[in-house]
């Protein structure tokens, strides 16, 4: 009976999470959808340059995105975030010389809100990529020197580890074995990825094949290239660090702490006159 009543529980909280799960999921299918009717009405006066502009972030943080649905959600968001932050403001603040000040800004400040999320995420996006991408180099020159070519060494990687540069790895082997040609999968693999890195490595196994030379060689180069690169980042960031230190230390703590020893001296000297 206590078996019973704890799987009978369970069971109930599984069903709960499920409801909760559609419950947000019909929620946010909804608001895309309606993201999606507002920026269609409007992607009509939006320039083909900050098209192209946010075709590009969308590629660079989701990997899998229709580009002409995905421009019409994010202007659909655009101005939704706009609207929600102007219509509060309008009630909120009555002052008739600082309101429309806020108003403005407030408006403006939703309008490039997704804006600044969509590069943040595409900005995650990629600092994630680059940092996955030594260690699949290294697992494709494990895979080459125990006699497999680059293919075989290709396909064995996609088998065996799952992340979304195998994924894109997986599709250009698919439209290979589809008959379509190395450079044209290159290409496509390079238009929906805007990881250099990547597709720097595409082109470099692609010329070695073409040329001759050793793939294994090259990769093991790249892996030491990308690590270095990753190390001379990290010190680049950590010399940023203790510059910024010093403003704080010199315009907050330098200050405090003049005021605190030399406050008490200054009244014990005034008062000793």
């Amino acid at each position: 009976k206590p078996y019973c009543k704890k799987a009978s529980i369970s069971k109930v909280n599984i069903m709960e999470n499920k409801n909760k799960n559609f419950i947000a999921a019909l929620f946010k299918k909804q608001i895309i959808a309606f993201a999606d009717l507002t920026g269609s009405m409007f992607i009509r006066y939006l320039p083909e340059k900050q098209k192209d502009k946010y075709i590009l972030l969308l590629k660079s943080a989701y990997l899998n995105c229709v580009p002409g649905k995905s421009v019409k959600t994010i202007l659909g968001f655009k101005i939704i975030t706009s609207s929600a932050m102007l219509i509060p403001a309008l009630f909120l603040f009555s002052n008739p010389f600082i309101a429309p000040l806020l108003v403005i800004s407030l408006s403006l400040a939703g309008f490039f809100l997704p804006d600044f999320i969509l590069k943040k995420i595409a900005r995650i996006k990629t600092e994630e990529l680059n940092k996955e991408l030594p260690y699949i180099i290294d697992l494709l020159h494990v895979s080459l020197l125990s006699g497999q070519n680059i293919y075989n060494s290709i396909r064995i990687l996609v088998d065996n580890y799952k992340s979304p540069l195998c994924a894109e790895l997986s599709r250009f082997l698919s439209e290979i074995d589809f008959g379509i040609g190395k450079n044209e999968a290159y290409n496509n693999v390079a238009n929906r990825q805007s990881t250099e890195n990547f597709k720097k490595l595409l082109f470099l196994m692609l010329q070695a094949e073409k040329y001759g030379a050793s793939i294994s060689g090259i990769l093991k180069q790249k892996s030491r290239y990308l690590r270095f690169e990753s190390m001379q980042r990290c010190e680049m960031h950590s010399r940023k660090v203790s510059i910024t230190l010093l403003f704080p230390l010199i315009f907050l703590i330098l200050p405090a702490f003049i005021l605190l020893v030399g406050g008490p001296l200054i009244f014990s000297v005034a008062g000793s006159y």
